[in-house]
């Protein structure tokens, strides 16, 4: 009974102090923006009338003074780079006035030291497009999903690809990024990429610096399911283990806001239209977790292995040996 109540006592200590160090972070406005459009609808228009219907709703958040636009993963299927799709993004950060960070894909042409033929590599990336209309930092995805977006083994056997033409292409991100607002630089934040927020070794990596965490995602494939309301209950357990502030923003929902307590504000219902500015503190709170990593966990797996251990050998030590008959 008493580690009982001590534990709710630590709790409700921990909560209120993480609550207080809350309160005193700066906040942001960032919109939330999702469609209420199933997968098969979106795959019934062209990337270009779907990119666009993110540009048609993004437009009302015109003289709104928001601090961040954010796009969820997908929204731009094109690399910005190409001159018609970065013209339509330099115009929306411009109209709007505000900095935008959205979901695209990056394409380098290389050339396959084997045969000399030139090939294309492709990357799941976000961007981070200032109020300007400039390109200024962009990651890319580090853990591209298995059988999602690459085909595991197809590297070493090509033939794979003949036999499974489900699977794209991606390429993984080498390193992580700390993006910072053009305009306020102090803020800084990080953009994992769908399922890689639930993967805390790989966040907490990511995050060494940045004090908000900004997870966007496409979760349209789940459908009305318990999927994607599971993915975004995953994604919440980062911002308490890690301290930090969580925006979360899906093509289709579930998007919130995450405090670093766990408490979950601003959440959306799936499939439905959102377009509203939230705002969101900016800052971290020191946990065991950002400190030592797994570093607790890996000593709790060597603590039951000697304990196993030693009491194999005290098993064996007490055991009589039997004795020979006359």
């Amino acid at each position: 009974m008493g580690l009982f109540l001590g534990n709710l006592a630590f709790g409700a200590w921990r909560t209120a102090e993480v609550d207080a160090a809350v309160a005193a972070m700066p906040r942001i406005k960032v919109s939330q923006i999702q469609q209420g459009i199933t997968m098969e609808e979106r795959m019934q228009s062209s990337p270009g009338e779907a990119m666009m219907s993110w540009v048609k709703a993004s437009e009302q958040l015109r003289g709104q003074k928001v601090d961040l636009v954010i796009w969820p993963e997908g929204a731009t299927p094109y690399d910005p780079r190409i001159a018609k799709v970065g013209q339509r993004m330099t115009y929306l950060a411009k109209y709007i006035d505000a900095p935008i960070v959205f979901g695209g894909g990056y394409v380098e042409e290389k050339v396959s030291p084997i045969t000399g033929e030139p090939y294309y590599e492709q990357r799941n990336s976000i961007y981070l497009m200032s109020r300007q209309g400039e390109l200024v930092t962009r990651y890319d995805k580090m853990v591209p999903l298995p059988f999602g977006e690459y085909l595991p083994g197809a590297e070493t056997f090509p033939i794979l690809r003949e036999w499974i033409r489900g699977p794209g292409n991606f390429k993984a991100g080498e390193v992580p990024v700390v993006f910072s607002l053009p305009d306020r630089p102090e803020i800084t934040f990080t953009t994992p990429i769908c399922y890689e927020a639930i993967l805390s070794r790989l966040v907490r990596t990511q995050l060494s610096e940045g004090q908000l965490m900004v997870n966007v995602t496409n979760d349209g494939w789940f459908g009305d399911t318990s999927a994607p309301h599971q993915h975004a209950m995953l994604s919440a357990v980062r911002a308490v283990e890690l301290g930090v502030p969580i925006v979360r923003i899906a093509y289709t929902g579930v998007s919130m806001r995450i405090s670093p307590t766990g408490k979950i504000e601003d959440e959306t219902t799936p499939f439905t239209d959102v377009l509203r500015v939230i705002e969101t503190p900016v800052g971290r709170v020191p946990t065991v977790y950002s400190k030592i990593g797994d570093t607790y966990a890996w000593l709790n797996l060597a603590g039951v292995i000697a304990g196993f251990v030693l009491f194999r050998r005290r098993s064996l030590a007490n055991v009589t040996p039997p004795t020979a008959s006359s």
